[in-house]
């Protein structure tokens, strides 16, 4: 390191007829920065806001059920973007997939908030959901296989809404095996009263 003049009064930059040093002024020092938070942890705080907000639309409701308690509502909306099984998304990059998620994610959220007061009887219950997916021809597929996709990605436009339930674990939904609907024109949500979780300490096994 180059040695500097360190007598105070001297002019940087200069030579200091002193030591005959030159004059170099401090560095400055630059306040710490604070961290900033994540978009992913903004947005997940904005989702919990929202979900406490709405909590109070969550109380065991006092309106009938359509029907009675077999009652089932459905709710009917144009295609949003591909249907697609898990086999596909398997191995893709997860931004790959971003695209169609926020699809089905979005006009989901939409088609349940536009029938708000439709699903009203249904909020404070644990519903089964029972999706009905267009397809084209008749190829071999495995229903099943679109449960951690299409049906995945739409349950949590529902649940962002808060428009049938406030979150999407066990304890509020359950979703039934769809129905692959060959030159179906449509996507058809079936809403159904569900029966509580099993509880598998409960039961008794064959031996």
């Amino acid at each position: 390191m180059t040695p500097a003049c360190a007598h105070p009064g001297c002019e940087p930059y200069t030579v200091c007829p002193a030591c005959r040093l030159v004059v170099v002024p401090p560095a400055p020092v630059k306040a710490a920065r604070a961290p900033k938070a994540r978009r992913s942890q903004l947005a997940q705080a904005a989702i919990a806001a929202e979900q406490a907000a709405n909590a109070q639309h969550f109380t065991y409701p006092t309106t009938p059920l359509p029907g009675g308690p077999d009652g089932e509502l459905v709710v009917a909306y144009p295609v949003p973007g591909p249907v697609v099984s898990i086999n596909k998304t398997a191995g893709q990059h997860w931004a790959q997939g971003t695209k169609a998620k926020k699809q089905w994610q979005d006009a989901t959220g939409r088609a349940f908030t536009a029938h708000a007061d439709a699903l009203a009887p249904y909020r404070g219950h644990r519903v089964e959901l029972t999706f009905a997916l267009p397809v084209k021809g008749n190829a071999h597929r495995d229903s099943h296989n679109f449960v951690g996709t299409n049906c995945k990605w739409a349950v949590d436009g529902i649940t962002r809404t808060q428009a049938l339930f406030p979150d999407d674990d066990a304890a509020w939904v359950s979703i039934a095996e769809p129905v692959l609907w060959v030159g179906g024109p449509e996507v058809r949500v079936r809403i159904r009263v569900a029966p509580e979780p099993w509880d598998p300490a409960a039961a008794t096994p064959l031996i």
